[in-house]
């Protein structure tokens, strides 16, 4: 008996017992309220069609509160407390540090960066010895004079993106191409 149920476990992807047990609880609740309900229906088709939206909207109702109420029995790892930092994945491209920012609501991967290598300082512009913090998707970086440098505020060492001139953006999409990579072989 154990093993069956185990099995049925498996197949439905639960990682509990108690979450099946609230399934298991949550359906008979609703099978005794819509039995006393279906009383008052004469069509039996009627009955039928209620009695299937009621389960249905019992599922998803199960669905909906058990992460919540316990995200360890809906088998998602539980949030981190203030205390814990997530070391995010990070890597060196063109000379620079970018960090895996995580998901992006747009579906795609959010890369933080450019970044300083030594000390993770985000980087900011120097154009003609002017330096300014915020930098465009469409700054062109390169060392000729025509073009802005990266340059760390804390150690004031100066960056570009490789030899030939080249934009933030197309760095940073570089880079999300290298940890959608990175990913991949995780999950594989």
């Amino acid at each position: 008996m154990g093993k069956r149920l185990q099995a049925i476990r498996e197949k439905l992807g639960i990682a509990s017992w108690q979450a099946l047990a609230h399934l298991v609880f949550v359906e008979i609740i609703i099978n005794l309220i819509w039995n006393q309900v279906s009383k008052a229906f004469t069509i039996a088709y009627v009955r039928e069609i209620g009695f299937l939206a009621v389960v249905i909207a019992g599922l998803f109702a199960v669905a909906w509160y058990l992460p919540k109420l316990a995200p360890v029995y809906s088998g998602r790892k539980t949030e981190m407390t203030p205390n814990q930092t997530m070391k995010r994945p990070r890597l060196v491209h063109d000379g620079v540090l970018w960090e895996d920012a995580g998901n992006s609501i747009w579906g795609g991967i959010s890369v933080d960066g450019p970044l300083c290598p030594n000390d993770c300082t985000p980087l900011a512009k120097k154009h003609h010895n002017e330096v300014e913090t915020y930098l465009g998707d469409d700054l062109l970086v390169s060392d000729s004079d025509y073009h802005s440098q990266l340059v760390c505020l804390e150690c004031g060492a100066e960056y570009t993106l490789g030899p030939d001139p080249k934009t933030v953006q197309n760095s940073m999409n570089e880079v999300r191409s290298r940890f959608e990579g990175i990913r991949r072989r995780q999950n594989d």
